[in-house]
Parts: C-alpha cells; sequence; structure tokens
C-alpha cells in the first residue's frame, strides 16, 4: 500500500469503529516529524459520523500526542462538516480564491462561524505583485527600498 492509498482507514472508520483506534490508522512521513490521518471510506452521510461524540474523544486524544493539529475541510457553505468539527478547533482559518470566491458567499461563511474562533483569511490565486515604488505587497503600500 502507498502512503496515500485511499483504502487504507482513517477518520470514518475510527468513528464507525469503536475498536478501532486512532493509532491505527494515522500514516507517519518517513522524512518528517508529521503524522496524518485520511478521511477513509466513503460514507453515505458523512456529516452524522461528524456528530459521533467519538469525534470530540479523537480530538482530545490528538491534543495530548501533537503539538498541532490541522484540519482541511469542506467549503463551510455546501455542506456542513466544517461547522461540525469547527466545534473542536481552536481557530480557524478559512481559504478563499481571489477572484472567484463571491464576497456574499465570504460574508455568508464568516457569519456561518464563530467570530472568536476566525484567525483569518488564506487567498489563493492572488495576482502577482503590482510593478512600481508602491507595489502593494511591498510592505503594505510603503515605498519600495532602493
Amino acid at each position: 500500500m502507498g502512503m496515500l492509498d485511499t483504502r487504507r482507514p482513517g477518520l470514518a472508520d475510527v468513528l464507525l469503529d469503536e475498536s478501532l483506534p486512532l493509532e491505527a490508522v494515522l500514516c507517519r512521513h518517513p522524512s518528517f516529524s508529521l503524522s496524518f490521518l485520511t478521511a477513509g471510506r466513503h460514507l453515505a452521510a458523512p456529516y452524522e459520523a461528524l456528530r459521533s461524540p467519538r469525534l470530540g474523544d479523537l480530538f482530545e486524544r490528538a491534543r495530548r500526542a501533537y503539538h498541532y493539529i490541522i484540519v482541511d475541510t469542506p467549503p463551510v457553505l455546501p455542506v456542513p462538516d466544517c461547522r461540525v468539527i469547527a466545534r473542536w478547533a481552536d481557530s480557524l482559518l478559512l481559504v478563499v480564491a481571489a477572484h472567484r470566491t463571491p464576497r456574499r458567499f465570504l460574508e455568508e461563511a464568516l457569519n456561518a462561524l464563530d467570530p472568536d474562533k476566525v484567525a483569518g483569511l488564506i487567498f489563493n490565486s492572488v495576482d502577482p505583485p503590482r510593478p512600481g515604488p508602491y507595489a502593494y505587497y511591498r510592505g503594505y503600500g510603503a515605498p519600495a527600498a532602493r
């Protein structure tokens, strides 16, 4: 089996099978101090599995074993997964596709989340820096160093 083999058990499997320990499904990167957990088997109703009290137990177990836990979820609006998982998160970063995500969708997503948990936004597909002495990416409009 490859490191990212989709047949490998993951979060869904651990949520559904209480006899399956988290440690049994974690993948460890051979070159870094990094472990990861795949989504696991495809579920017909993932939202229901995520509402399981077992998810909170898994987060608590992971908190004791790791310095940081990063969870990549589907978008906030079309599916409720992120909002369920956000309950267990210390902070949230929203990824926004620059020039593609409508402003109203971003506003709705921000309104759907606990504002105290939103740590910031990550903009993908941002235009490259504009040339000139007041290039936006060089110190928030400050003149470029010469």
